[in-house]
């Protein structure tokens, strides 16, 4: 009976290690009002931007999938339209599109993705983003810019869960993994709006 019991232990263990998660981002709500003016931004979000992941593993072999793109095609939007009367996503730039103070185009492109995630279902997951940002407008600005954001997978109460349940504990873990994504994306793009406000001055 013990070595079944321990054979069952053992192929749960084997089951839960060395899996591969794709963590997609958890939509935010935006609370705040859409503008309500005559300036518009064209956002513009090249395939492999878009197509972007990161991927971290620990050393028991389990790997996760950051889709980090498509959080950035998702978010930039909404933080851009509590700044911009209309706003417009594409994937490459218009061959006719003139610039201007109220007609403005940003290219976004991930520099670098960086998630610094802890060890145990009580720990907080941390991710940097980098972007490089072109803003067109009534000048031209370049710049690199950096935005942060963690979660706890203790948000989820599911931490005790896990000692008993350890899938419990993976699903509030995913769950850190997804808002820490969102948060870093919304923190950059936050970041980068004064870089396109700029270009349009």
């Amino acid at each position: 009976m013990r070595s079944f019991l321990k054979l069952c232990v053992l192929s749960v263990i084997v089951a839960l290690c060395s899996c591969t998660h794709s963590i997609s981002h958890k939509p935010i709500a935006n609370s705040l009002p859409a503008a309500q003016n005559d300036r518009s931004v064209l956002i513009v979000i090249p395939p492999e931007t878009r197509a972007f992941t990161e991927t971290y593993s620990n050393l028991s072999g389990d790997k996760w999938v950051f889709h980090v793109g498509n959080a950035l095609a998702d978010i930039a939007p909404q933080v851009f339209r509590n700044q911009y009367g209309t706003v417009s996503i594409t994937d490459s730039v218009p061959n006719k599109f003139t610039p201007s103070t109220k007609n403005q185009l940003v290219i976004m492109r991930i520099q670098s993705f960086k998630p610094d995630i802890g060890w145990t279902v009580f720990s907080r997951h941390d991710g940097t983003l980098t972007l490089s940002v072109e803003a067109r407008g009534s000048s031209t600005v370049n710049q690199t810019v950096t935005g942060a954001g963690s979660d706890s997978s203790g948000s989820y109460g599911k931490t005790y869960g896990a000692l008993l349940l350890p899938t419990v504990g993976i699903t509030g873990y995913n769950e850190a993994m997804s808002v820490m994504i969102s948060n870093a994306v919304t923190a950059t793009c936050v970041n980068a709006l004064p870089i396109v406000l700029q270009s349009g001055q």
